[in-house]
């Protein structure tokens, strides 16, 4: 508690301290400093998007996100010295000292800007004060400004994203035009920012502060019930916007709209609840159990209709746990402080006026069931207790174990909730004498001395943990020692939120998918298949945001996929996608056509397919048993020197992918043969004895000759005589009346020529 009233003394300090204005800041635009030589570059936006400015919470952000972040900061109740950072940057590593000091001369002018006390937004530094005698070159000046991008994030909401520099010897000039809707110029380069927007936001923060005075001297019941009456008087219900499907929740606006005096601005539920958490946050309650927090669900009134709904558990003196709904006490308090008449955490609770409050799921992951649990009887305020009679005090003949006249406790540590991943800070303060401090801790099996927790506080990040943990400090002072009272921890969890689901996927067999989320607060990814949407397996090395494999029909067609989002708090699942691999077998676009060709010629069958990898081309006899034809693996299949016993073959081709085969068509096969035929045929002969006679046919398509002589006793072969040409050599009287003849073949057949007769004189 007493961090809270730290911080808001902090604002109180910077909302009503002034900073003069230069003439710069007051609006006035100088000229382009007319140094020696000085050149202006302009640089353009698409040139700076190669490199990656922001962390990842803020990558991609438009200038509303950025200001919603910014906003956020203040309602931390920090200063504009020390905006807290939504990410976590190491300091520049790529600068100078002087260079460094440099970006943090423009990083304060900037802060400035952001928080309304500075107009202009051309920034000028003087290099000689901050040690540098030389100009920068435009790679020091690029490693400046990308650094102050990093540095500023959220404070250059107010910037379009383009910028130039001038640059000499003497001084680095940086001009950041102001986006159009942060400014009141009309010029296309405008370098006057509009404070009005963060300085209403400022003006509201300043509001709630006077109410946390105002109420600042009333006992906690009554504490708690003035927050109610103030919200109700500030703000109307924007009965629109809940009925818009297109309202955002988490918009730091809707707290800034119950406070800023605007009676044009109204809020929904989320703006009332984050209202009265933020009084009861930052105020300082007599007892330490007090504590109060958001929880979302649905609600039903009187058991019938409703809709979505944003609420309040407060945590009371009493230890239990009670439901405020400031957006429906209607400044009669009839849903202030309620108890359950039925339900539990897991189904919800029915209250006493017959409402029903059932949590959501991102509340029940977010806080513990003891937190959650709603108490069953009524609140009952203390009795006052009446100011005793001062009697004087005996004196001890002995040292108590707990001292009654030492030092006194003035401010006991109180219960903190914080945001997972945040500083969560216990304090106790004593007035009186010097004492010794140790924190102990209790995580259900008793207290521990935490090491070296020996100062007045105590600080730890907030993790789940530590959620429900109970935290007191041991004081000790001389031989004495007492212990504050016990707090408690409660840490809101920060779980992992899924903003792009994975999309169903219809690819190719073979062919890659693709399954992609995106997600806010991750810090590990594991992809898991399913065959039943029931029993989930992890993916061997699919730990990515994307998980990109090849996909199989066989083995994966209809599965599902889902990615388990983690960080420190838990897990998140996203919504299943199934996966659909569809086959593409091969097409025959030209079917083999049958053939008909003479023996001994090459027969040729072709096939033309689409989607297809592999050709085999099969014979067959009889159309029912079919054999490959070994080295036929082409489109083309060439049959050489048909026989005519191939006449009535059956041809075809089996084309394959991935995916299966495809069968051609079958193409037959006709072989038909052709004959020698003879064109000239041998002639009688008539020589005279001792002289050479020759007998002579001439034929086509014939391979093979073989004369034959018949001298009255039969056709007999003549040896040798295998040419188309036949020589008797040296006749004799004896051969007169031979008789000669040629059997002309080939590999269908043979013809016999006619018979040529020789007489010898």
């Amino acid at each position: 508690m007493l961090k809270r009233f730290i911080s808001i003394s902090l604002l109180i300090c910077l909302l009503v301290s002034g900073i003069p204005f230069s003439a710069a800041e007051s609006g006035e635009v100088p000229d382009i400093l007319p140094v020696e030589e000085e050149t202006v570059i302009s640089v353009q936006e698409e040139a700076m998007e190669e490199s990656p400015w922001f962390m990842d919470d803020f990558e991609g952000a438009s200038n509303q996100e950025l200001f919603d972040a910014y906003v956020y900061n203040l309602l931390d109740g920090v200063g504009l010295e020390a905006v807290p950072r939504m990410y976590s940057m190491p300091l520049p590593t790529n600068l100078s000292a002087e260079e460094y000091a440099v970006e943090q001369a423009f990083k304060q002018m900037v802060q400035e800007i952001a928080a309304g006390k500075r107009m202009s937004t051309i920034l000028t530094v003087v290099l000689n004060d901050y040690g540098i005698s030389d100009k920068l070159d435009a790679e020091r000046i690029q490693a400046i400004f990308q650094t102050l991008r990093k540095d500023c994030a959220v404070e250059l909401y107010w910037w379009n994203f383009s910028w130039k520099y001038g640059s000499s010897s003497q001084r680095l000039v940086l001009y950041f035009p102001v986006s159009s809707q942060y400014t009141t110029g009309t010029d296309k380069e405008n370098y006057v920012t509009d404070p009005t927007a963060v300085q209403t936001a400022m003006d509201a923060i300043a509001n709630a502060q006077s109410i946390l005075t105002d109420c600042a001297g009333l006992s906690d019941y009554e504490k708690l019930k003035a927050y109610v009456q103030h919200i109700e008087a500030l703000s109307d219900y924007n009965s629109e916007a809940a009925a818009s499907s297109t309202h955002e929740d988490n918009n730091p606006w809707e707290i800034i709209y119950v406070f800023d005096g605007n009676p044009d601005t109204k809020v929904v539920c989320e703006g009332y609840s984050k209202a009265y958490q933020y009084l009861c946050d930052h105020s300082q309650f007599n007892n330490s159990q007090i504590n109060c927090y958001c929880v979302s669900g649905v609600v039903r009134w009187n058991g019938g209709s409703g809709g979505g709904h944003m609420w309040n558990i407060v945590t009371m003196d009493d230890g239990r746990n009670y439901l405020v709904d400031v957006t429906n006490c209607h400044k009669t308090f009839h849903r202030f402080l309620l108890y359950a008449v039925s339900g539990s955490v897991e189904e919800g609770y029915t209250v006493t006026t017959n409402d029903y409050y059932p949590y959501d799921t991102v509340t029940r992951l977010a806080y513990t069931d003891a937190a959650l649990t709603v108490s069953t009887q009524a609140y009952v305020q203390p009795t006052p207790t009446p100011t005793p009679t001062a009697t004087p005090k005996a004196t001890p003949t002995t040292k108590p174990t707990e001292w009654e006249d030492g030092p006194d406790i003035v401010l006991q540590p109180t219960s903190v909730t914080a945001v997972s991943g945040k500083k969560a800070t216990f304090t106790v303060k004593v007035t009186g004498a010097k004492v010794a401090y140790q924190w102990q801790v209790n995580d259900g099996s008793g207290w521990v001395n935490i090491p070296k927790a020996t100062k007045n506080s105590y600080s730890l990040t907030a993790s789940k943990a530590v959620n429900g943990n109970q935290y007191r400090c041991v004081l000790t002072h001389s031989e004495w020692q007492k212990h504050t009272d016990a707090v408690t921890l409660h840490v809101t969890l920060v779980l992992p939120t899924v903003l792009t689901q994975p999309k169903n996927q219809e690819v190719r067999n073979a062919k890659k998918a693709t399954f992609s989320v995106k997600a806010k607060n991750a810090k590990s990814y594991q992809w898991e298949v399913s065959t039943d949407g029931e029993n989930w397996e992890a993916l061997p090395k699919a730990t990515k945001a994307s998980y990109r494999f090849t996909a199989d029909y066989k083995t994966m067609n209809g599965k599902l996929y889902r990615c388990k989002v983690s960080n420190a708090d838990g897990d998140v699942y996203s919504d299943a996608a199934a996966l659909s691999v569809y086959l593409v077998l091969p097409t025959v676009v030209t079917q083999p056509k049958n053939v008909s060709i003479r023996s001994g010629k090459n027969a040729t069958f072709s096939v033309k397919g689409k989607e297809t990898k592999k050709y085999q081309w099969q014979v067959s006899r009889d159309g029912e048993i079919w054999v490959d034809v070994p080295g036929a693996t082409k489109n083309k299949f060439t049959l050489k020197k048909a026989t005519l016993n191939m006449t009535g073959n059956m041809y075809r081709c089996v084309l394959t992918n991935a995916d299966g085969e495809t069968e051609s068509g079958s193409a037959y096969l006709d072989v038909y043969p052709v004959y020698p035929q003879i064109t000239a045929q041998p002639k009688d002969v008539t020589i005279k004895a001792g002289k050479n006679a020759t007998f002579t046919v001439k034929a086509k398509e014939a391979t093979t000759y073989q004369w034959q002589v018949n001298d009255g006793s039969g056709w007999v072969d003549i040896l040798k005589a295998t040419k188309n040409k036949l020589t008797v050599k040296k006749v004799t009287a004896a051969m007169t009346a031979n008789m000669y003849r040629c059997i002309v073949s080939n590999a269908d057949g043979n013809v016999e020529s006619n018979v040529a007769t020789m007489t010898v004189n």
